[in-house]
């Protein structure tokens, strides 16, 4: 199971010298908000905040969604702080939450609550 591969922190900061690390997951959809994913990213960069943002999820929902958010990240220049990945096997998907220390998931309606 999922859960029982994932390893609970004790803290959610990062590691001193480490990047925060943010992770969303879910199908790419417009109603998932990825799109605003990059404008955060930009923002936080601005800031001089060290993150990396891992997206993770199915990208075939909607025809041309994930292609025009992965060419606004390399637009805005944030390919080294923004990983994009496809679905990922469960194994991946729970290192991925055992290295995260802040979990995003800004969509504005969610079926699976």
């Amino acid at each position: 199971m999922l859960l029982d591969s994932v390893q609970v922190r004790t803290t959610s900061k990062p590691r001193p010298g480490k990047p925060l690390k943010i992770l969303t997951v879910g199908g790419w959809a417009p109603h998932k908000c990825q799109h605003l994913i990059p404008e955060i990213c930009r923002q936080l960069k601005q800031k001089g905040i060290n993150f990396h943002w891992d997206l993770i999820g199915p990208t075939s929902r909607v025809v041309g969604y994930d292609e025009a958010i992965r060419e606004q990240i390399s637009q805005l220049g944030l390919s080294s702080e923004i990983s994009v990945h496809g679905a990922v096997p469960l194994a991946d998907l729970a290192k991925y939450y055992s290295e995260a220390n802040l979990y995003v998931q800004p969509s504005t309606e969610e079926g699976f609550c």
